[in-house]
């Protein structure tokens, strides 16, 4: 996972003696991945992040293509709170849903069905590995909301106040992208799966090391031909360290919901999944 590659780049900027209270000097970490460590400490410096995500999937089978497209309203505050609305508009149908974290209880809601579902922080939120693959699977590969959130691995990294201000990175190219200088960042997305091939990248703005888009596309080989797909997210009214009323992070069922044992991410319902 992108995600998990970049808290290593931090652990290996610590090691490498980056930063206070590092170990032994060990392996220098690349300029890739100081970078990377760089966004990691920025976003977990912060104390709340609200932004409005929009984005597109692409699938390419042989000659045939397929597009749907989404928004979400994301809002977040350390160290495990979050509510993220999403919706899914594919094959002229729109899919509505959420899911919600006061750090105590986490809701997911089916705003088509008026159905939610409620359950123990306690039920997955036992480490930050386990964090991070439910907000994958239930909130859509969205990399900065794992970025943020400490539950999703960066409280136990004992880094000291202000860190990201202490990693610097020198020299590190800028691209001149939507009218703004924006630092390219590739991630490692890990271990190929199968014969499927992946490339990421973060796209990082110059100015405040926020993450204004995120690009994930693999391509497999099947039988039908090569299947190439295609996901980008687009960051936009971004606000960092606003004040976020308890209530943001609670979910009040509407009149005549019904709650159920589990419901359905707002994407896998949109696919049909």
């Amino acid at each position: 996972m992108g995600y998990r590659t970049c808290i290593l780049a931090v652990a290996l900027a610590l090691t490498a003696g980056t930063l206070p209270s590092a170990g032994t000097a060990g392996q220098s970490p690349s300029r890739e991945q100081m970078m990377c460590a760089s966004v990691v400490l920025k976003y977990q410096g912060m104390k709340t992040l609200a932004q409005t995500v929009t984005g597109a999937l692409l699938v390419d089978v042989g000659c045939d293509s397929t597009k749907a497209s989404f928004t979400s309203s994301v809002q977040l505050a350390q160290p495990n709170r979050f509510r993220i609305e999403t919706t899914v508009k594919f094959l002229d149908k729109e899919t509505k849903g959420g899911l919600a974290s006061d750090g105590k209880s986490v809701w997911m809601w089916d705003a088509d069905k008026n159905q939610y579902s409620q359950q123990p922080w306690s039920a997955f939120g036992e480490n930050a590995d386990k964090v991070s693959d439910w907000l994958f699977d239930h909130a859509g590969p969205d990399v900065v909301n794992t970025l943020f959130l400490q539950a999703a691995g960066g409280q136990n990294l004992g880094l000291p106040r202000g860190a990201d201000k202490l990693l610097e990175v020198k020299d590190y190219p800028t691209t001149e992208i939507d009218g703004r200088p924006m630092y390219v960042v590739p991630i490692q997305m890990g271990k190929a799966r199968g014969k499927a091939k992946e490339k990421a990248a973060l796209y990082v703005d110059a100015n405040d090391l926020l993450v204004r888009r995120w690009r994930v596309v693999t391509a497999k080989q099947e039988q039908e031909g090569l299947t190439r797909v295609n996901m980008v997210f687009f960051y936009s009214q971004i606000k960092t360290n606003a004040e976020l009323p308890v209530e943001t992070f609670t979910f009040t069922p509407p009149a005549g919901a019904k709650k159920v044992a589990r419901v359905q991410p707002a994407v896998d319902r949109a696919f049909g999944e």
